[in-house]
C-alpha cells in the first residue's frame, strides 16, 4: 500500500486502490490479487516538485527475491521498508545485502506505526546496534501506536499531520521539542562529516543553512555513510509527502550517481552512444514478451536498429512504452536515466545489453541467487504434456531464479526455485496463463557416487572363437576430481600398446560402468580416468 499512497500523494492517481479488492496499481496480476502479496516488480513513475521519480515496487517476500537483484542493477538508491518492531524481517536483510552488492545509497522507511504493538524505539535500537552511526533519524513519530497521526521533521522542525494530500504543517508538540532538537544536532553533525567544506565551516562555529545540510546528507547517503530513517504508515498514507520530499532532496539522481561497469563510466548524456540494460522480462500468451529497460547513456528511439551486444545480434525497436503498473503510454524516445518497456524484441532477455550499432559495450549480467527448493511435476493429460515445454520455456525466460531439470535416471521432471510459494505460483501460472495442468510430486534425491582416493586396475579380455581369438590387456588409473568437475578421460598409452582405434571403446566402457555405480547403483561423478598401458594381440 505504500506505493499506492505515494502515487496518490503525487497526483498520479485519483483514488487509492485496495489490496483486498485487487485494485492497487502495483499488484495488478490476477495471481497477486489472489495471494494479496506482490509477486513481481512494477514500475510506478511519478512527478514530484518538478522531478520525474521512477519508483519500482519490489516484492518483499523472500521467495520472489529475483526481481530485487534485477532492479538493484538499474536504480541509484533503495528505500527499505521496515516494520515498527524490535526485530528485522528476512526481507529487510535481503534488501540490505542487495543494496550493498550494488553499491546503492539507501533510506529506511519505518512502517506500521499505527499498530497496537508498534515499537519504534525498539527498531531504532536494533538498527543502531547493527549499523552503528550510519543510522540517522530524520523523523519522529507524532503519537504512539494507535494514536500515531503524523510526522515530526527534525530538519525543518515542523510537525506534519494528516495523510496523503491532506498533510499540513504545524508546530512541534512541547513534549517532543527537546528530542527533536537533539536529533537535529546529530543530523547536522552527520551532514558536516560527509562534506569537508561543511565540516570546516561547522567546526569554525558557523551555522549550516538548510541547503548545506541537505547537501551534506545527500553526499553521505550516496557514499553509504548515512542511512536516513523516515517514518509513516503505508495503510493510511501518513508521511508519504515527506518521503517523496526526501527522495528528491536526499537520494541520488541519475546525474548524481554515474554508473560504472568494468571501468567504463556510463555518462547520463542523451546525446551519447546508446547503452541500455534489460532488467526484467515478462511473458504472456496474448501480449507476448515485454522487456523492461533502463537507458544509461544515449537515447532509445522507436524504429531504431540497436545491437544486443550480449547475444551478438541486431534488434529493431518496434515500440516503446512508459509504464505505470499495467498501464502503458506510447513513447517515441527514451533518454538516459529513464526506464521504459519494449515489446516484440525477438531475441532479447533479462540481463542483455542494448547498445548503439557497432558498439562493443557489454554490461555484466545480474547474478541471481541459486534455487533452494525443488518439486517434481507430472502433466495430467497428453495435451498438457504437449504444451508443458513451450510454457516452461516462456516462464524460464521471465524468471531467472526458476530452473527446470529432466532427471532421466529418476524419470522425473523437476522444478527448482526459491521456495514453496515461488513454485506454487509457477504452477498457477502454468494453469492460468497457458492452460497446462500438472500434478505435484515429491522430488526424489538424485544421489551420486564418487571416489575419495587414487587407484589403478588391470582389465583383461580373452576370448577364443571358432576362428581367430581375441586378447586384450588394459591398465587404467582413477583419481578424484573437485566437486562439480564431472568426468575426464585421458590417454597416456605410448608405442601402440593399445591400438588407437580401441581407445574410444575403453572410454565408452568406463562411461557405461560409471552410469551403473558401484556402492548403491547411482551414477559416478567427479572422476578422472586415464588409460596408460596395455597389450593386444590375436590369439
Amino acid at each position: 500500500m505504500l506505493a499506492e499512497h505515494l502515487l496518490h500523494t503525487a497526483g498520479a492517481i485519483e483514488r487509492v486502490g485496495s489490496v483486498e479488492a485487487g485494485t492497487t496499481h502495483s499488484d495488478f496480476d490476477p495471481l497477486e490479487n489472489k495471494r494479496q502479496i506482490s509477486l513481481s516488480a512494477s514500475v510506478l513513475p511519478v512527478d514530484w516538485k518538478g522531478c520525474k521519480v521512477n519508483l519500482i515496487d519490489v516484492p518483499g517476500y523472500p521467495d520472489f527475491i529475483g526481481d530485487l537483484h534485477g532492479v538493484a542493477r538499474v536504480v541509484e538508491s533503495m528505500i527499505i521498508v521496515a516494520e515498527a518492531k524490535a526485530d528485522l524481517d528476512v526481507g529487510f536483510d535481503l534488501a540490505w545485502e542487495a543494496a550493498d552488492a550494488a553499491g546503492l545509497g539507501r533510506a529506511i522507511f519505518v512502517n506500521k506505526l499505527e499498530r497496537d504493538n508498534a515499537d519504534y524505539e525498539g527498531l531504532l535500537n536494533t538498527l543502531r546496534a547493527r549499523f552503528g552511526t550510519r543510522i540517522v533519524p530524520l523523523h519522529l513519530p507524532l503519537g504512539k501506536q494507535t494514536a500515531f497521526c503524523g510526522v515530526v521533521d527534525v530538519l525543518t522542525m515542523k510537525a506534519y499531520k494528516g495523510k496523503d494530500r491532506e498533510s499540513h504543517a504545524e508546530g512541534i508538540p512541547a513534549e517532543l521539542a527537546a528530542e527533536a532538537a537533539s536529533l537535529r544536532e546529530k543530523l547536522i553533525d552527520a551532514a558536516a562529516e560527509a562534506d569537508d567544506d561543511l565540516a570546516m565551516k561547522y567546526l569554525g562555529g558557523e551555522e549550516l543553512t538548510a541547503e548545506e545540510i541537505y547537501r551534506g546528507l545527500k553526499a553521505g547517503v550516496q557514499s553509504g555513510h548515512i542511512v536516513p530513517v523516515l517514518v509513516g504508515s503505508a495503510a493510511s498514507g501518513v508521511g508519504c509527502g515527506l518521503l517523496l520530499d526526501e527522495i528528491v532532496n536526499l537520494l541520488p539522481s541519475p546525474v548524481d550517481k554515474v554508473h560504472e561497469f568494468d571501468g567504463k563510466r556510463l555518462e547520463p548524456d542523451p546525446n551519447a552512444p546508446l547503452v541500455a540494460f534489460v532488467f526484467k522480462s515478462t511473458a504472456d500468451p496474448y501480449v507476448g514478451k515485454v522487456n523492461y529497460i533502463r537507458v544509461f547513456s544515449g537515447t532509445l528511439k522507436v524504429d531504431d536498429h540497436v545491437d544486443n551486444t550480449t547475444q551478438e545480434h541486431d534488434e529493431r525497436v518496434h515500440n516503446l512504452y512508459f509504464v505505470r503498473g499495467k498501464h502503458q503510454e506510447p513513447a517515441a524516445a527514451v533518454s538516459a536515466g529513464d526506464i521504459c518497456a519494449a515489446a516484440k524484441l525477438q531475441n532479447t532477455k533479462t540481463g542483455d545489453t542494448l547498445a548503439a550499432p557497432k558498439s562493443k559495450v557489454v554490461l555484466p549480467p545480474v547474478q541471481f541467487p541459486e534455487p533452494i527448493y525443488r518439486i517434481a511435476i507430472r502433466p495430467v493429460a497428453k495435451t498438457d504434456e504437449d504444451k508443458l515445454g513451450p510454457a516452461l520455456s516462456k516462464l524460464l525466460e521471465e524468471d531467472p531464479t526458476l530452473r527446470y531439470v529432466r532427471e532421466a535416471a529418476l524419470h522425473q521432471e523437476i522444478l527448482e526455485g526459491m521456495g514453496d510459494i515461488h513454485l506454487e505460483n509457477v504452477i498457477d501460472k502454468l494453469k492460468t496463463r497457458f492452460g497446462v495442468n500438472v500434478t505435484i510430486e515429491d522430488a526424489k534425491v538424485p544421489y551420486r557416487e564418487t571416489i575419495r582416493g587414487k587407484a589403478q586396475a588391470q582389465g583383461r579380455h580373452k576370448r577364443q572363437t571358432g576362428g581367430k581369438g581375441q586378447f586384450g590387456d588394459c591398465w587404467i588409473r582413477l583419481e578424484p576430481l573437485p566437486r562439480g568437475s564431472g568426468f575426464e578421460f585421458a590417454n597416456e598409452v605410448v608405442g601402440g600398446a593399445i591400438p588407437k582405434n580401441f581407445i574410444p571403446a575403453v572410454e565408452k566402457g568406463i562411461r557405461e560402468t560409471m552410469e551403473q555405480g558401484f556402492l548403491a547403483g547411482y551414477p559416478v561423478v567427479d572422476v578422472k580416468a586415464t588409460v596408460y598401458d596395455g597389450s593386444y594381440h590375436e590369439v
